[in-house]
């Protein structure tokens, strides 16, 4: 274990103590803000060489923004405007890591599962071979008319899915679209 002297050189009787010496300054991240995110950059990647290089099932379904801001999910979090992740249809996914690829452009984005949803709460369809959501039915498992989504997107991923410059919450959340995504 290293020692670290907290006592200054002297140069003399009257040399004030300084408290910070010898203690290296330890690097900020990127983190400018407290604890609020700092919005995600756009993503330079292009989905289709990530998509190729990814090993697992690949999903191709609809999703839709989750929006929510200043809710809950199912992890805890609350979702701010530049949270970064995504829901699916059974706690099961909860905490695993996903790569997502807006079909439109070919822009990718990795997007941490943090809440549960969009309709169903029980349909992992990603364990079956050729899964489809269930939500694609038209109705949930209670019956209740769907939008048809297999993921929903939190704001801070379709930023960097549809690469805008500034953030435009009205059109991020009424942004539906076709994704292939998979675990990581």
């Amino acid at each position: 274990m290293r020692t670290v002297s907290l006592e200054q050189p002297s140069s003399g009787p009257a040399a004030p103590f300084d408290p910070t010496l010898g203690l290296a300054a330890r690097p900020k991240a990127g983190n400018r803000s407290g604890n609020r995110r700092e919005r995600p950059r756009p993503s330079p990647s292009r989905g289709d060489d990530a998509a190729r290089d990814a090993g697992g099932p690949k999903f191709t379904v609809l999703a839709t923004a989750e929006g929510l801001i200043g809710g809950r999910t199912a992890t805890g979090m609350i979702i701010q405007k530049w949270t970064e992740g995504c829901a699916l249809p059974d706690r099961s996914a909860l905490n695993r890591r996903t790569r997502v690829v807006y079909k439109k452009n070919g822009r990718s984005s990795g997007a941490p599962v943090h809440d549960v949803g969009p309709w169903n709460t029980r349909d992992p369809y990603w364990r079956k071979s050729g899964g489809r959501p269930q939500a694609e039915s038209g109705r949930d498992l209670t019956g209740r008319r769907t939008n048809r989504a297999g993921i929903d997107l939190m704001n801070g991923t379709w930023y960097k899915l549809l690469g805008l410059r500034s953030y435009d919450k009205r059109l991020i959340e009424s942004t539906t679209g076709t994704v292939t995504w998979w675990f990581e």
